[in-house]
């Protein structure tokens, strides 16, 4: 965000919670991941029931219309307004939840991450109010780069990025060097993405 801008704080009141559902599932045979069942429920539930209930929710999604929007607002990636050829992917994703949140800050989590931990979007809050900026989880292990605390002022920095060509998360993390929100359990932030992890219930 511009320097010279002074963000508010992110709050419940103008925090928007948007979840990606938009991958193609290959790994698990071209299923829609967050809907299949993880602990008797499907992961998406998981992931929306993990922050407060008063958050709005937007989910980006390309199928299944229907069931997503039974949880909230859905965001197609053919409703986002592109910088020319560009091809989809997590950031697609990302940008086109930017461009329909209608609140300053938006949290973000994939939504075949169905373990988070208890009270991690307020450690997200937290850590936004103390630098004012965009914040990455980190499981303790890794940067999990797709576990995001955006300012809606993030959203110019990415169709610049998009628009060069350029489409891997990390690397225009790498750009807009977000402050870190330090976790200690790798488990609660991993992705399932094979059919024998449906039935882990550890």
């Amino acid at each position: 965000m511009p320097e010279h801008t002074q963000p508010p704080a992110p709050t419940l009141d103008n925090t928007t919670f948007a979840v990606l559902c938009g991958g193609e599932g290959r790994r698990m045979g071209g299923k829609d991941k967050p809907l299949l069942n993880w602990r008797d429920q499907p992961m998406i539930d998981h992931v929306l029931s993990s922050v407060p209930s008063q958050l709005p929710k937007l989910l980006s999604a390309n199928r299944n219309l229907e069931q997503y929007a039974r949880r909230g607002k859905v965001i197609r990636d053919s409703q986002v307004q592109l910088p020319g050829r560009v091809k989809p992917g997590p950031l697609t994703g990302v940008l086109s939840l930017l461009q329909h949140c209608t609140t300053e800050w938006i949290l973000i989590a994939p939504g075949d991450t169905p373990a988070l931990p208890s009270q991690w979007w307020q450690v997200m809050l937290d850590v936004a109010t103390a630098n004012l900026h965009h914040v990455v989880a980190h499981d303790g292990q890794r940067q999990q780069h797709l576990h995001l605390l955006l300012h809606n002022s993030a959203q110019a920095a990415l169709l610049d990025f998009l628009g060069a060509s350029r489409f891997q998360v990390f690397l225009w993390l790498q750009e807009l060097q977000p402050a870190i929100a330090q976790f200690d359990d790798a488990a609660a932030f991993r992705n399932i993405n094979y059919p024998d992890e449906l039935n882990n219930s550890v």
